[in-house]
C-alpha cells in the first residue's frame, strides 16, 4: 500500500500521513489511530525513489500573487488550492512560501519581489496581472529559474507552462451566453474592466467584443474601465455614472 492509498482511506492529505510514519508535525491522536490502523490492517513499503528524492533535496518554491483578501476574496480561493498541493507534495520535500502585494500599488509589488530570493530559490509560481511590472521583474530572474504563470498570461514572456483559461474564447463564450440569457434582443452590451493594463482581461474583451462584432447592427457594446472595483465608494460612484450614459444596458461582462 502507498501513501497515496492510506490518505485516500484515512481520508487525509498525503502530508498528514507522511507526518505520521515519521513522526514529525502535529498530527490529532485520532488521526493518528486511524492511520496507524489502516497501515496494521493493509501494509505499507515506502516507495524507494520517492525516499531517495525526499533524502537528496529539499526545493523551495515562491507563490507571488495578489493579496488573497483582494477581488473579493478570489485569490484566497487559489491559495488553498496551492496549501492543499503543497501538503500533498510534501514528502517530497517540497516547500512554498508566499509573497503577497497589493495589486493597486507598484510599490507594493517590487516590496514583495525583493522579499524573494531569486538565487536561492527552485522556482517561482506568479499571477502576471500587473503587466508592465512582472514583465521588468521576470527578465532579471537568473537563465535557469523556472517559473509558472497562473490566472493570467503575458505576450512576451517564456514560462514553462501557464495555469487558466484561453482569455479570448472565455471571453467569445461569455458574449455568447449572454446572447442565449437575454434572447439576443437589440441594445447595449457592457463589457466591465477593472485593470485598463491586465493583458489577460484584454483579451477576454477583445474576445466579447469579436462575438458582437457579428450579431448586426442592432447591438451596441460598450467598454468601462474601473480602476479600483475592490473599493465600495469607487465602484458604487463608478456605476451610477455608467448607469446614467445607458440606462437600460443589456448585460454586463
Amino acid at each position: 500500500m502507498t501513501i497515496r492509498e492510506i490518505a485516500l482511506r484515512a481520508g487525509v492529505s498525503i502530508g498528514t500521513v507522511d507526518r505520521v510514519l515519521h513522526n514529525r508535525g502535529r498530527v490529532s491522536p485520532e488521526t493518528k489511530a486511524k492511520i496507524e490502523g489502516i497501515i496494521a490492517q493493509f501494509g505499507y513499503r515506502p516507495n524507494p525513489i520517492a525516499r531517495h528524492l525526499k533524502l537528496k533535496k529539499e526545493y523551495t518554491f515562491f507563490i507571488f500573487s495578489p493579496r488573497r483578501d483582494e477581488d473579493s476574496g478570489y485569490w484566497n480561493i487559489i491559495f488553498q488550492g496551492i496549501h492543499r498541493a503543497a501538503d500533498e507534495l510534501s514528502a517530497f520535500g517540497i516547500r512554498i512560501h508566499f509573497a503577497e502585494f497589493d495589486r493597486y500599488s507598484r510599490e507594493s509589488f517590487w516590496k514583495a519581489a525583493r522579499k524573494i530570493p531569486l538565487d536561492a530559490c527552485d522556482g517561482i509560481l506568479l499571477a502576471p496581472v500587473v503587466p508592465a511590472e512582472t514583465s521588468r521583474w521576470i527578465h532579471s530572474f537568473p537563465p535557469r529559474l523556472p517559473y509558472v504563470f497562473f490566472d493570467a498570461t503575458l505576450p512576451d514572456a517564456s514560462p514553462v507552462t501557464e495555469i487558466g483559461q484561453d482569455p479570448y474564447s472565455g471571453g467569445y463564450l461569455a458574449g455568447k451566453l449572454l446572447a442565449l440569457f437575454s434572447s439576443k434582443l437589440p441594445g447595449t452590451f457592457c463589457a466591465l474592466s477593472p485593470h485598463s493594463e491586465d493583458f489577460h482581461i484584454h483579451q477576454r474583451i477583445k474576445g466579447f467584443l469579436s462575438y458582437w462584432s457579428l450579431q448586426g447592427s442592432a447591438f451596441r457594446t460598450e467598454v468601462r474601465t474601473c480602476e479600483d472595483m475592490d473599493h465600495r465608494g469607487t465602484r458604487e460612484t463608478f456605476l451610477q455614472t455608467l448607469l446614467k450614459d445607458i440606462p437600460s444596458p443589456r448585460a454586463f461582462l
